[in-house]
């Protein structure tokens, strides 16, 4: 005599349900996007990366062209008892 929450072996279906076809398409759609968006998330962070390696080299201080500050001189002040001042 069987117990009752045993099921026969000969009772189980190896057929699949026609609705697990589209859930296991779903779920190989659904990896296929993450990996996706995983590998190019990789490669947009590595750009971005490179670009600012890049841009750190190029407005680097050694290669910037010296430029000459307009140092003033004391005739070049207004002196305080001018009167072309405002007052």
């Amino acid at each position: 005599m069987q117990s009752p929450n045993r099921i026969p072996f000969n009772a189980m279906s190896t057929e699949r349900d026609p609705r697990s076809i589209g859930s296991d398409l779903l779920l190989g759609m659904a990896t296929l996007s993450l990996l996706t968006l995983l590998k190019s998330g990789r490669a947009l962070s590595q750009g971005l990366q490179s670009f600012g390696l890049l841009s750190e080299e190029i407005f680097r201080g050694d290669r910037l062209p010296n430029l000459d500050f307009f140092q003033p001189t004391e005739s070049d002040l207004p002196s305080p008892l001018s009167s072309d001042s405002p007052p």
